[in-house]
């Protein structure tokens, strides 16, 4: 069933904040968190337009936990290890460690691969599979010599 409603709201990627449901065209879904993520960011620079970068990445990561708690999509995880990568990395000295958090993090994504899937719920361990492997990869690389 399409109504009006649904339509727009699909076609503003704000189904998911709107109507609490998956856009007309399902794969639409990841847009709709990229656009969420950029409104966020967006916010975050306007509310700290005379404010640090590090205070613009600490104002995003309050949003994203709020955002995650409310409406319990555990994919902004993954947003919010983004902002605490780049947390760290802009206000720490680079690591010396960048080759051992890439190994690890590739290291933990091959072994995740190798579980069996169908006894998972994806959508509550995708944070795990793909999220914290991501996190060290990205990390490891950032700090790698260029």
């Amino acid at each position: 069933d399409v109504s009006i409603n649904h339509l727009l709201t699909s076609m503003t990627f704000s189904s998911l904040l709107v109507q609490n449901q998956t856009p007309l065209l399902y794969l639409g879904w990841t847009l709709e968190y990229e656009m969420i993520f950029y409104c966020i960011f967006m916010l975050g620079i306007i509310l700290n337009r005379s404010l640090t970068i590090s205070n613009i990445i600490i104002t995003l990561f309050i949003i994203s936990i709020i955002i995650v708690s409310n409406y319990n999509h555990l994919i902004m995880i993954e947003f919010i290890f983004g902002i605490f990568c780049a947390q760290l990395y802009l206000n720490s000295e680079k690591s010396k460690y960048g080759l051992i958090f890439l190994i690890f993090g590739i290291l933990l994504l091959s072994s995740s691969l190798l579980l069996d899937f169908e006894n998972i719920n994806l959508a509550q361990s995708r944070v795990i599979i793909w999220g914290i492997p991501s996190l060290l990869i990205v990390y490891g690389l950032i700090n790698l010599e260029q």
